[in-house]
């Protein structure tokens, strides 16, 4: 993980992951317009896997 600064303003905070976002990504539904946004790919979505949700924590 980088010493990226964290930069908190009145209803953004912007950090780098913690071990909890893995669980938190497991827990949200997925959403079309939220796959699109992060850049991926609709047309052969898969169920999401711990591993998954590794790598997606990762990436970020």
């Amino acid at each position: 993980m980088n010493k990226a600064p964290i930069i908190k303003g009145n209803k953004v905070l912007l950090r780098q992951p913690k071990e909890s976002d893995l669980i938190d990504s497991l827990n949200i539904e997925e959403n079309e317009e939220l796959i699109r946004m992060y850049g991926g790919d609709i047309r052969n979505l898969s169920p999401k896997t711990k591993e998954r949700a590794q790598r997606f924590i990762n990436a970020i």
